[in-house]
């Protein structure tokens, strides 16, 4: 079973390219890890400070492998650093 999760991300105010700009180099490198499935940065298209980060994983074991990943533990702060208030995380399953 695949796991979905759509990640909300809300930068302070004057960040929202920087946000963008950061999430795209993430994307980068979580689609090279194993068991990334899919990984998207959506922007809403009427409030650009809204964007979601859609991740697809294999299973549990990929997910875990993406939060230790080096890329997760490196680029996180900066990228949480400019965030208004904290991202919300929705996590999803395949049936």
């Amino acid at each position: 079973m695949a796991i979905g999760g759509f990640v909300r991300l809300i930068p302070k105010a004057g960040k929202e390219d920087e946000l963008m700009e950061r999430l795209l180099d993430v994307a980068e490198d979580v689609r090279k890890e194993p068991g990334n499935l899919v990984t998207y940065v959506l922007r809403d298209k009427e409030n650009r400070r809204d964007v979601l980060m859609f991740e697809l994983f294999a299973d549990q074991a990929a997910i875990v492998a993406h939060r230790e990943a080096e890329h997760s533990i490196k680029k996180g702060p900066a990228i949480h650093a400019i965030l208004e208030t904290p991202m919300q995380v929705q996590w999803l399953e395949t049936p």
